[in-house]
């Protein structure tokens, strides 16, 4: 998630505070500043990979249409719970997939990983999503190889848009 997060980073806006992760022990912050995606746990900054050159800046707060259906999962998930709390944003779509998770890697002798599921993911507000998160405006996903002209989710997201 955190070449995504600092991706999009200029229209989620810089913040210190843009997402969490939530486990049994502990809880770590998501933040987005000049170009970097960081998260921040236990007072200690981990920055993560930097965007190539000068990070963009918008100005002002533009609208935001986030749109999401049943194949949001995992960082998808997480980069659209990081939108959640923004001014000026609207989710479209449909519940997303509920794997919004933070994820441990165990390495075993053999050479191979076991991803072991040890947190959840929150938003700003300190919101968890326990199974994923649903649209402000719900519109059933049709085929997904739709014109955007004839996509009923990207059309809702365009009106609300001004387009």
């Amino acid at each position: 998630m955190w070449p995504m997060l600092a991706g999009i980073g200029p229209l989620l806006g810089e913040g210190d505070h843009l997402g969490e992760f939530f486990t049994l022990d502990s809880h770590s912050t998501w933040s987005y500043r000049d170009g970097v995606a960081a998260e921040f746990e236990n007072g200690k900054r981990n920055a993560y990979p930097a965007v190539a050159g000068a990070p963009y800046r918008l100005a002002g707060i533009p609208k935001v249409a986030v749109l999401i259906d049943r194949r949001t999962g995992s960082s998808g998930e997480a980069i659209a719970i990081a939108f959640r709390g923004r001014p000026q944003t609207r989710f479209f779509g449909e519940h997303t997939e509920g794997v919004s998770t933070a994820n441990h890697v165990i390495k075993l002798s053999d050479g191979a990983e076991i991803w072991l599921t040890i947190g959840v993911d929150a938003d700003r507000t300190g919101k968890p999503y326990l199974d994923g998160l649903d649209p402000d405006e719900a519109v059933p996903s049709g085929d997904p190889n739709l014109s955007d002209d004839q996509d009923r989710v990207v059309q809702a997201a365009l009106r609300w848009l001004g387009r």
